[in-house]
């Protein structure tokens, strides 16, 4: 019985210090995070100016109207898609950040939304 107990304990022991092993040199986490940095450029900075249109506030507009109250913030693709129609096909910084503003969330997960759909789309592009 103590024998099988000892036995126990230490191979628990073993998988677990090769569990956190694997874990801890896994390529994804060493590497996830590094291709995803913001650097400022002169035409997409959080001083460039961005406004929706008169046009393009009446589609705000028509789009929150859409969502119920306490559920505005699951208007942020359909908003983040019209910035960047109006801004010729790319989102800067400061779109995202009127977004934010119209929605009354964290700039912060504007920037997850944005980067998680462009995930997406690179994946349809290139799967592996």
């Amino acid at each position: 019985m103590l024998v099988r107990k000892l036995f126990n304990r230490q191979s628990f022991a073993i998988s677990t210090s090769l569990f956190n092993r694997c874990i801890s040199t896994s390529s994804n986490r060493l590497s996830s995070d590094k291709e995803f940095v913001h650097r400022d450029t002169n035409h997409n900075n959080p001083d460039v100016k961005f406004d929706f249109t008169p046009e393009n506030y009446k589609r705000v507009e028509a789009i929150l109207t859409m969502y119920p109250e306490g559920h505005k913030a699951a208007a942020v693709i359909p908003l983040l898609d019209l910035a960047q129609r109006q801004h010729d096909g790319w989102l800067p910084l400061s779109a995202m950040n009127k977004v934010a503003e119209i929605l009354k969330m964290a700039r912060m997960r504007v920037y997850e939304v944005n980067l998680s759909q462009k995930n997406n789309f690179l994946k349809i592009l290139f799967p592996i």
